[in-house]
């Protein structure tokens, strides 16, 4: 195909004729003011002629010489012109990649439009999850999550509950197990590292597990005493009460209290001694209340307790009896566990000397269990901090009146319940009957294992599994701390606003409340010294991991039971993360007063570097703004900014504040049954949040450019604000008024409904009708 001079086809006869017009008359200026002969301009006049017949061609073949430096000069710019066109190109690239959305954008009709990854995805899941043909104003849970929860069901390989939140965990569960297969077969070289991979592949060796049988189990039961329940010979003689109750609690099982050593509610900066209630297996108090679906649960319970006695050599008819035994002892402390509800911290604080927890717990020989428990000697009158000492007293009257064969069979399944799933086989199915599950038609044994294995070592090394997760996620691009800080930054902004503008507090509680906003430590991510290797090795120097599973889960825990034991007598670290980097959640310390955010959350749905700004804040925003929320709610209002408990409202303030809660209260109970004064602290926290994040989020549209819209969705930037907040709420559950009944929380429902209808600018945003469900005319207000 013949090319062209120009580069195009649409060049006119007209501009040919022009072009070699105005090249004869240069040629006949040049060649007058020449000595040329007119042979020569008879010569030129044929060239030109015959350049006219090959126009059209790249070039006229001629033969020229090129200089030296005429060769290197053109080399040089090839070379140049290359580079930059390469450079260019990456540079383009790069910011199509990592652009704040604006580079992908198309405009359909005057509106401009995000076409990144990052807003189809959220186009996706808004319509996968919301149901369109619900209408807003009448249950914005159904219309955000309608879709969601018709289209799925729990899986089989959760208990009874399926939400955004272990939706995500579940994500994170996959990723670490990838991350570790891949760690299967090749020792590290990091100690801290290969022990994770040990623990993992020892968790993993069902072979090894079932040709150990009973053994790992039966020589645990013997360090630690006996279990009558079993059978043969028990001499209550021989046992020792004080020295089970010591060796129990040393690999951090803990029946009938809970020691640990932390911050000091009073001295912020120093850690202390502290006890509180323990030592019911099932989830909550209330589980063991008698109402049918209790009842089932207990049932079932029993089972599980009686088949674990069988399988290790007991008699059904004796181990039917101890069983009751045990489950009736254990709801007679349940029946005594102070209600932490009805009460505020200052008054929960109790500050005593050891000499005084004898006389008012005498059942336990406290000196000797503490002084195994630290190297420093424990004396007589050291003060240590009791918040449930009604509870104490009453268990001390129960043990004390308790057949001891009772109290050993209660302790060792204290022990022993939570390790079944690390057992053989027949342990195993046992768990997972107890958990619901048919047994013979579960389709998903292989993964419950590979979930139970990597759920485990995640929570015995989770620093360490941790920095793998950090790791990974960093590779995938998935984490953008800077965005996270700059959110953060702008919703505490936001809230010392509201402080300022509360109608509530009186000036010099505002001011004491903006100092504490102020001085919230932040906590995002992980902790950084887990990327230094050397530090995650020195951590772990202490701990040893064997090739048997039941052995390195006990390990596991004696080795972290020893690091809070070691805080005694030391100053409060106060940025230590008490979270693993995997876990999905938030977390406001109030003796600390520090916001947590693990990584595990800090990715879809909840947050993306790539997701429209009103879907960030929406979800992660509102949470972030419920933590805040959380140290100045009735329990966050008794600590101040050192995160010491102290009275630093005035009674004014306080008045106003439980008038307003009073209205929260009623408001709430519109949405559901449950005694709204369990979940008051979170319902404030919720209502608090959202008003919070909404405004930082009208903040951030008012100093930067407004996001553009998703594709498919015809929904305003206000809209996606309060849709992302409902559905990282969205919910499956199997048996929701026991869970609700359990749980300091509203129901999923409840968070987002109650939350909504109580918003102006939610009603606003949809076009909510006065007095419809999600517009009453009435609102509460408090922040």
């Amino acid at each position: 195909m013949e090319q062209r001079l120009w580069g195009t086809a649409k060049t006119t006869q007209r501009d040919r004729q022009r072009y070699f017009e105005s090249f004869r008359q240069k040629r006949s200026l040049i060649n007058n003011q020449s000595s040329s002969s007119s042979d020569d301009n008879s010569d030129d006049e044929e060239w030109i002629q015959q350049l006219e017949r090959d126009y059209g061609r790249r070039y006229v073949n001629r033969k020229t010489k090129w200089t030296r430096l005429e060769k290197i000069l053109a080399f040089c710019l090839v070379i140049t012109l290359f580079l930059i066109i390469f450079l260019l190109t990456a540079l383009v690239y790069s910011k199509i990649r990592h652009s704040d959305e604006s580079l992908l954008e198309f405009t359909l009709g005057g509106q401009k439009y995000c076409n990144t990854d990052g807003c189809v995805q959220a186009s996706h899941r808004i319509l996968t999850y919301s149901d369109q043909a619900r209408e807003p104003c009448d249950s914005f849970y159904d219309y955000a999550c309608g879709a969601w929860v018709k289209e799925n069901a729990i899986p089989s390989t959760h208990l009874s509950k399926w939400t955004s939140f272990t939706e995500v965990s579940d994500k994170n569960q996959r990723l670490l197990k990838r991350i570790l297969d891949d760690m299967h077969a090749d020792p590290q070289d990091n100690e801290a590292l290969e022990k994770v991979r040990m623990f993992f592949n020892s968790c993993l060796r069902t072979d090894f597990i079932e040709k150990q049988g009973n053994a790992s189990l039966e020589k645990l039961i013997q360090y630690v005493g006996s279990w009558p329940l079993t059978g043969g010979e028990w001499n209550e003689e021989r046992w020792s009460f004080g020295q089970a109750l010591t060796r129990i609690h040393h690999l951090k099982s803990m029946p009938l209290f809970y020691m640990y050593v932390a911050t000091d509610d009073r001295n912020s900066s120093q850690n202390i001694i502290q006890i509180q209630q323990s030592g019911i297996t099932l989830a909550d108090e209330s589980f063991y209340q008698s109402n049918p679906k209790n009842d089932k649960m207990v049932k079932s319970y029993l089972k599980l307790l009686a088949r674990t006695g069988m399988l290790l050599g007991g008699k059904k008819k004796s181990i039917i009896e101890q069983s009751m035994e045990v489950f009736e002892f254990e709801k007679k402390l349940a029946s005594i566990y102070e209600k932490r509800e009805d009460k505020g911290a200052d008054k929960m604080y109790n500050r005593i000397t050891v000499a005084e927890l004898l006389k008012l717990c005498p059942a336990i020989p406290w000196l000797d269990y503490m002084n195994s428990m630290f190297e420093v000697p424990v004396k007589a009158d050291e003060d240590i901090v009791v918040y449930t000492p009604n509870y104490l007293k009453k268990m001390s009257d129960l043990v004390i009146k308790t057949d001891r064969r009772i109290i050993a069979n209660y302790m060792v399944w204290h022990l022993i319940k939570p390790t079944l799933p690390l057992l053989s086989k027949s342990y195993r199915n046992a768990a997972l009957e107890f958990l619901g599950k048919d047994v013979n038609n579960h389709q998903d044994k292989g993964e419950e294992s590979w979930k139970n294995c990597v759920t485990k070592t995640d929570s015995m090394l989770g620093f360490g599994t941790g920095y793998l997760f950090v790791k990974e996620m960093k590779k995938e691009g998935k984490y953008s701390e800077k965005k996270i800080k700059r959110m953060l930054k702008l919703i505490k902004e936001e809230f010392t606003v509201a402080l300022r503008h509360n109608t509530w507090m009186d000036d010099v509680t505002k001011q004491r409340a903006i100092d504490k906003t102020n001085s919230i430590i932040e906590m995002i991510g992980y902790p950084y010294w887990i990327e230094n290797l050397k530090s995650l090795e020195n951590y772990y120097q202490d701990l040893n991991i064997t090739n048997d599973p039941l052995q390195n889960y006990f390990n596991a825990r004696e080795f972290y039971h020893s690091k809070t034991m070691e805080r005694r007598g030391k100053l409060v670290r106060r940025n230590e993360w008490h979270m693993t980097p995997t876990e999905v959640n938030a977390y406001y310390n109030a003796p600390n007063n520090y916001i947590a955010l693990p990584m595990g959350l800090l990715q879809p749905p909840f947050f993306s570097p790539n997701y429209p700004h009103s879907m960030n804040y929406g979800a992660l925003g509102t949470i972030i703004a419920h933590e805040l929320s959380h140290g100045f709610d009735s329990q966050g209002r008794n600590f101040d900014k050192s995160g010491n408990l102290n009275k630093w409202w005035s009674n004014v303030t306080f008045e106003s504040f439980d008038n307003k809660t009073q209205c929260l209260k009623k408001h709430y109970h519109r949405y559901q049954k449950k005694n709204t004064s369990r979940t008051l602290a979170e319902d404030l926290a919720d209502q608090g949040g959202l008003k919070i994040a909404h405004q930082a989020f009208k903040t951030h549209q008012y100093l930067h450019e407004e996001d553009r819209a998703l594709p498919a969705i015809s929904l305003s930037s206000e809209q996606l604000f309060f849709l992302g907040y409902a559905q990282s709420w969205c919910t499956i559950s199997s048996n929701q008024q026991q869970q609700n009944a359990a749980d300091v929380h509203s129901d999923s429902r409840t968070r987002v409904d109650a939350s909504l209808s109580n918003s102006e600018a939610f009603a606003k945003a949809f076009k909510c009708r006065t007095n419809s469900r999600m517009n009453p005319q009435n609102k509460c207000t408090i922040w």
